[in-house]
């Protein structure tokens, strides 16, 4: 598998003794940088891979890839199995999510040769999300005001600061003085 982030070494599965086998990710502890774990607030499944950021950061336990993608799926952010089980590979090569063998349901030699991960969520990806939540989450878009638009109010201030404003931004059937007819429109001297 080609690496995500140039420079930065694939992971591989590690086997503690007494532990069940994990995989460590880009930030699994090994001195590779845990900035990686950012990655999933970049790329183009942006919503996908914060649904399953706040299941997996609300969650105290881990989670099968069928586990999440009902929670998400209760969240109201449908994404089916398949799509589930690969973005959640992605935030654990990235670093934002650590993956555990499932060993209550090996059985058979079969099941042991099976993808029967659990994921939960990394310290570096809780960070990340508790970051993105808190901080990223609520900052408004910042839009750009054309440039014509914005001479077009600096005038009318201006002409409001000297007494010289004109109503010729109400319409004709608006009168704010009330029992009398509107007055007709006067020449504008804004322009």
């Amino acid at each position: 598998m080609e690496p995500i982030v140039p420079g930065l070494r694939q992971a591989t599965p590690t086997q503690v003794p007494g532990q069940p086998a994990t995989l460590d990710g880009p930030a699994g502890g090994d001195g590779r940088d845990s900035r990686v774990a950012l990655s999933y607030l970049l790329y183009g499944e942006v919503d996908d891979y914060i649904a399953l950021m706040d299941v997996l950061e609300a969650s105290v336990t881990e989670l099968s890839p069928a586990e999440v993608a009902r929670a998400v799926s209760d969240a109201g952010h449908r994404l089916p199995d398949d799509v589930v089980e690969d973005r959640l590979e992605r935030l654990r090569q990235w670093g934002a999510a650590h993956a555990t063998t499932d060993t209550s349901r090996i059985l058979r030699h079969s099941d042991l040769l099976a993808r029967n991960w659990r994921y939960t969520a990394t310290a570096v990806g809780r960070q990340v999300h508790r970051f993105y939540r808190t901080v990223l989450a609520g900052t408004p878009a910042v839009r750009e005001i054309p440039l014509a638009g914005l001479n077009r109010v600096v005038r009318s201030l201006e002409a409001l600061r000297d007494g010289t404003a004109e109503d010729e931004a109400a319409p004709s059937h608006l009168s704010t003085r009330r029992g009398l007819e509107p007055r007709p429109p006067k020449p504008s001297t804004l322009r």
